[in-house]
């Protein structure tokens, strides 16, 4: 099993989340505000005046937890989003044990 985590800007979290519900693979995933803090937020121009100087870019972390044999559909379905193009980090790891209490 493995835990993809998806980082992307938040203005592209409709998207994402339009997408991750076509896939019949996909049960669930969960979306999570997160703040960015790189030079690239000096550099990039999707990043707006207020974004520079409060020194962070707002973000959104999809999670999903997947059979390995569908990782690679995923990741190649994302990969043909248009809005996702240059402007989404996908994190691939190995979950060993997934406990619900």
């Amino acid at each position: 099993m493995k835990n993809i985590s998806i980082v992307i800007n938040d203005a592209n979290k409709d998207e994402l989340s339009d997408v991750l519900k076509r896939e019949s693979y996909i049960t669930s995933f969960i979306f999570t505000a997160i703040e960015c803090h790189n030079r690239q937020c000096e550099i990039d121009p999707q990043f707006s005046d207020r974004d520079l100087v409060v020194g962070h870019v707002p973000k959104i972390k999809a999670e999903i937890l997947l059979d390995d044999e569908y990782v690679d559909q995923l990741v190649g379905v994302l990969k043909e989003v248009g809005g996702l193009k240059g402007r989404c980090t996908i994190y691939v790891t190995v979950v060993e044990s997934c406990i619900k209490i």
